[in-house]
């Protein structure tokens, strides 16, 4: 050991500082609200916010129904008026097609009507002599009388098939009359069954079936020619 090391200045360890770890601070607490007037002012914000969403939910509520009322009365409306317009197309074709049946019933009208008249007019030319052959002679001899003095001698001549037929409407129409009928009934082969010539003084009567028809077809033909509308 050298002198050197000699002079180093020791010095005692102290022993007497304390080691101490140091104190955490406790951690915070967080502890409920017991004000009483914070719990109240906290249960008025609560009972407001309540009270909005209610208040709202109640709005979307209604503006859902009325936008499902209006939705609905939409296609309420649209389908009415795709009834309707159906319905008008249904009358529509109902009026068109009784315009036509009515206009084929105005033809049939009055084609059946040319045929009655035809009818008629083979009634009035003496068409019917198969069932009453003296039946228009016997008219004549009536319209005759109508016309002639009392007592004036009537000359008829009938076609000779008649001639019995004629005698016996003549006695006919003698029995209902006070006056004494001057006929005289005489058969003429010219004639037709059913045809007649009366004579007298003044006067006569030709009564002609076939004549008499041809005037009514004649007045009818303008009817016969017409095109139906």
């Amino acid at each position: 050991m050298t002198m050197h090391d000699h002079q180093l200045h020791v010095r005692p360890f102290d022993f007497d500082r304390t080691f101490a770890m140091p104190v955490r601070e406790p951690a915070r607490q967080y502890r409920r609200k017991t004000d009483a007037a914070e719990l109240a002012h906290d249960v008025d914000a609560l009972r407001r916010q309540i009270a909005r969403i209610e208040e709202s939910h109640a709005e979307e509520l209604a503006r859902t129904r009325t936008e499902a009322f209006e939705a609905g009365c939409s296609h309420v409306r649209a389908e009415r008026d795709a009834a309707i317009l159906s319905a008008l197309d249904a009358v529509q074709a109902s009026l068109d097609e009784l315009s036509e049946q009515s206009g084929e019933l105005q033809a049939q009208a009055e084609a059946d009507a040319i045929e009655v008249a035809f009818a008629a007019a083979e009634v009035l030319a003496g068409q019917a002599v198969a069932q009453q052959p003296g039946g228009a002679v016997d008219e004549a001899i009536g319209r005759a009388l109508a016309q002639v003095a009392r007592g004036q001698e009537i000359d008829v001549k009938v076609h000779p098939d008649l001639v019995e037929d004629i005698e016996a409407r003549i006695a006919e129409r003698q029995s209902r009359d006070r006056r004494r009928l001057a006929l005289v009934v005489s058969g003429d082969a010219s004639l037709a069954p059913g045809d007649a010539v009366l004579r007298w003084d003044r006067g006569g009567v030709i009564v002609d079936a076939q004549s008499r028809r041809q005037a009514v077809l004649d007045e009818l033909a303008p009817l016969m020619e017409q095109p139906p509308e």
